[in-house]
């Protein structure tokens, strides 16, 4: 079987990350304690929150120059369990494909050293924010994403694959079909069997 995953949201935490170059290139803190992957009430929490569109841009500048941003982002909760599973799913026979939509300085590089990082040496990944495409073009079996537009992208270009969207606070109207909802990783792998 040939599974997909989305990267940041699914596996690693960039809301996380973001919020501290965001704090730090506006100078000003305007998020709750608690905030993290899981908190975000928004797609876009940053102008939700009150940022500006100019501090939003100067959030993605500073990314964008970053040489370790997305090298040195934090696990996703509940990454643990999956990090132990990465050798047995390519045992089994699993072949895993990566689609992130990550921009700036080499991040094909810094996605594959934090995948090699966490525990899966293995990494073929494509950058693309096309993730029906991404999942045609592989002949992904199974795709998990938290981004209901990418997942909807999923369910009309690449209907032979089964698409699962990971519930996140900004993601939690019930919209469209074709896709299943999921609380987590484990959820995931149980539905496909694995």
């Amino acid at each position: 079987m040939r599974i997909g995953w989305d990267i940041d949201g699914v596996l690693a935490n960039f809301d996380r990350s973001a919020a501290e170059v965001l704090k730090a290139v506006s100078g000003r803190n305007l998020l709750p304690p608690d905030f993290d992957e899981h908190t975000s009430p928004t797609w876009h929490w940053p102008q939700h929150f009150g940022y500006s569109e100019s501090e939003v841009k100067a959030l993605w500048d500073a990314i964008a120059i970053d040489p370790d941003f997305w090298a040195n982002l934090e696990e996703v909760s509940g990454m643990d369990t999956l990090r132990c599973r990465w050798r047995t799913l390519l045992a089994a026979g699993h072949d895993m494909v990566f689609a992130t939509a990550r921009l700036g300085k080499d991040p094909l590089i810094q996605t594959k050293y934090w995948l090699h990082k966490h525990g899966c040496s293995y990494a073929n990944v494509t950058i693309t924010k096309e993730k029906g495409q991404f999942c045609t073009d592989y002949f992904v079996d199974a795709y998990i994403d938290d981004r209901l537009q990418n997942i909807q992208d999923v369910v009309r270009k690449s209907p032979a694959t089964r698409a699962y969207l990971l519930n996140r606070l900004h993601n939690a109207a019930p919209i469209g079909s074709g896709y299943i909802r999921v609380p987590t990783i484990e959820e995931f792998l149980r539905l496909e069997g694995i």
